[in-house]
């Protein structure tokens, strides 16, 4: 992860991720899509402190 978070910065890259690891996500994501059976169940920009996007 921290080579795919150096690449990112160093050229301005986007980077899609696709996992059930959250604390990745709290640690890399800009803005979150939680799903749950094939539906979207949250989205958002990742809050304060790391934390995604709210998950019912």
């Amino acid at each position: 992860m921290e080579l795919l978070a150096g690449l990112r910065t160093r050229h301005g890259l986007g980077l899609l991720l696709i996992t059930h690891d959250l604390a990745v996500t709290a640690r890399q994501a800009e803005r979150v899509l939680v799903l749950a059976d094939s539906r979207t169940v949250g989205q958002g920009r990742r809050r304060h402190r790391g934390r995604p996007v709210h998950i019912p």
